[in-house]
């Protein structure tokens, strides 16, 4: 490899690792600091008529913590009276799930719904059950600290759409007392940490707010930055974040697979937010391990990275005697595609859509994830196995560009019957490279052979790639999903670990049939041509850096179309040799004993 090409597969390098740090580094907040209060003291949001003084709940501030359980088929919702909210959903076995249960909003701070006033604070204070255990409506009702009388309803939502993840939620705020009040005013949202070590997505908080969809990962509160610049997390003002929306549709917390999603219940009327997000580390006891002695002591303490949010009005200003109702929509599950595009058709249909679906963030090829992610859905529904549905998938996105592929090919068989013709021209113009250039393209021109048209299939493939890449990142269908060896397409597919390296065998399998598809390729005796091709010979392992630890779909994936391609390759190295002919002059185009038309001069444009 001469300096040139070693020069092109570095720069090719470094910018892959800084396009990977961008992707995974997400811009921040657009406002930060202390929150202000988004209405005025004179106003009041969506107030009620002026009602009488409620009777206090008699609750004993020294009551022990009462859990109730709404059970679902598909999840098991846990309330506590400390806080009033969701303490955990269990997301039961079954599909998004896999073989064990996920817990949402596990080793908490405070209740899903829950009041806080400041950021990190929140209310864990002894609310009253008011409705029969075990069912939906659940409502609780508790006096806050200076005196608000505070009553939570949460309805499981009856869409079908939702599966069961949906909750409504109604808080009113109630001032019994002879003067008015000024509060600042969230609802809790719990907190979210990655789902196993391999994660590629970290806890992040996400939002839809003035016309803008973002998101921001743990590493922008707290990181060592890259190569050792953008470090954050030093300082505690690093760690909490806050500020408010003038509009919104939604603000979440999420894992690569699961969130906790709030939105106003009628996102068609313009209300306004305000927010806090705190990141913090909790400590958790390592079992010890399954094959070992009973009496063997535990393993050592895992430090858990973790993001918990708030979201509510801001600042609320109660007059005497006044009651302010507050309606919300909650989410809580997985990341589905399915579900959340259900879900957003459904409050479309209501005129009320707040878009809950771009919590999948596919980023730009964003069309493409959501064609590939529909398309794989409907044929896993006919052949029962999503492995085989990527299999499907992937031949018929194959199919669909093989003209393209034989296009390529094709051209870069031309390409080497041009090889002595341009060494010819190397000869002639040793010492006069431009020349040479020009003569170069000159005799591409006459052939008819355009030197990008071997790259046309590789850009075409490329937001193919990025697509399914950012549609399998999230893929919480596949969670549990087996195929061939692999027990679980949304993770690595490791059958053994050697001196601490993790054996994945579909991303080595990938490599090889991507290394065998590029010899494959014809080859030519141009020196740039060659330069790129062993240039090219670098991506199977760069390939292999990418897919080795990310879910064993994508390889699956990228390790089908390589066979694939084989295929192709084989059956067109059958086909008949194309023929290199030189093309005529355009002016001789015309029918024998014509002339060529001669275009007509412009007559001059009036006006100047």
């Amino acid at each position: 490899m001469d300096r040139t090409a070693w020069i092109v597969v570095t720069l090719c390098a470094i910018g892959m690792g800084i396009c990977f740090y961008i992707m995974n580094t997400q811009q921040p907040l657009p406002v930060q600091g202390p929150v202000p209060a988004p209405y005025p003291d004179d106003q009041l949001p969506e107030q009620a008529d002026t009602v009488p003084a409620p009777q206090l709940p008699e609750v004993d501030p020294g009551a022990p913590e009462h859990l109730h359980t709404v059970k679902m088929d598909n999840v098991e919702w846990v309330f506590t009276n400390k806080g009033g909210g969701i303490s955990v959903a269990h997301l039961l076995p079954g599909l998004y799930v896999g073989d064990h249960q996920y817990v949402i909003n596990n080793s908490p701070k405070g209740a899903i719904g829950a009041l806080s006033t400041s950021a990190g604070n929140v209310d864990n204070g002894v609310y009253e059950l008011k409705s029969p255990e075990g069912l939906s409506p659940v409502i609780y009702a508790g006096v806050f600290a200076d005196g608000l009388v505070v009553e939570k309803t949460f309805t499981l939502s009856k869409s079908e759409a939702a599966s069961g993840y949906l909750w409504d939620l109604k808080v009113t705020l109630s001032n019994p007392s002879d003067a008015g009040k000024k509060e600042d005013i969230y609802f809790y949202t719990g907190n979210t940490a990655t789902v196993h070590n391999s994660d590629l997505i970290m806890p992040s908080v996400g939002w839809n707010a003035d016309g803008d969809t973002d998101s921001w990962d743990m590493g922008s509160f707290k990181s060592k930055g890259f190569m050792g610049f953008g470090r954050r997390g030093d300082i505690a003002t690093d760690l909490v974040k806050s500020g408010n929306y003038p509009t919104w549709q939604w603000m979440a917390l999420f894992n690569q697979f699961y969130t906790t999603l709030l939105s106003p219940r009628d996102v068609t009327k313009p209300e306004a937010a305000s927010y806090w997000v705190e990141y913090f580390e909790t400590t958790e006891s390592q079992p010890a391990n399954a094959g070992a002695d009973a009496a063997a002591p535990a393993g050592p303490p895992i430090i858990s990275s973790r993001l918990h949010m708030a979201v509510g009005p801001g600042r609320v200003t109660l007059d005497a005697g006044i009651t302010s109702e507050f309606n919300y929509e909650l989410y809580i599950g997985p990341r589905s595609h399915n579900i959340l595009e259900a879900v957003d058709a459904e409050s479309r249909d209501q005129g009320s859509a707040a878009n809950r679906e771009d919590v999948l963030f596919y980023g730009w090829f964003g069309i493409v994830s959501r064609f590939l992610m529909s398309t794989m859905t409907f044929l896993e529904r006919y052949v029962g196995s999503w492995g085989l549905a990527i299999v499907i998938l992937t031949i018929c996105i194959r199919t669909v560009i093989w003209p393209l592929h034989a296009k390529s090919h094709n051209t870069m068989k031309r390409m080497a019957l041009l090889s002595p013709k341009m060494q010819e021209l190397k000869e002639k113009y040793p010492d006069n490279p431009q020349k040479m250039q020009q003569e170069v393209m000159k005799l591409y021109r006459d052939y008819g052979v355009s030197p990008v048209g071997g790259c046309l299939p590789i850009f075409l493939q490329f937001p193919i790639f990025l697509g399914y890449y950012r549609m399998l990142q999230s893929a919480v269908e596949l969670r549990g999903q087996g195929f061939l060896w692999a027990p679980d397409l949304s993770v690595p597919d490791t059958v053994a670990t050697f001196a601490g390296i993790d054996i994945n065998p579909l991303p080595l399998v990938m490599t090889i049939t991507m290394f065998i598809q590029m010899k494959m390729t014809p080859k030519s005796n141009d020196a740039n041509v060659q330069a790129q091709q062993r240039m090219f010979m670098f991506m199977p392992f760069v390939f292999l850096f990418i897919c080795y630890n990310f879910a064993s779909a994508l390889a699956l994936y990228w390790t089908v179309q390589n066979i694939f391609g084989i295929g192709q390759t084989l059956i067109m190295k059958r086909m008949p040799e194309p023929a290199l002919e030189k093309r005529a002059p355009r002016e001789a185009i015309a029918a024998p004993g014509q002339t060529a038309k001669k275009k007509k001069p412009k007559p001059p444009r009036p006006g100047g």
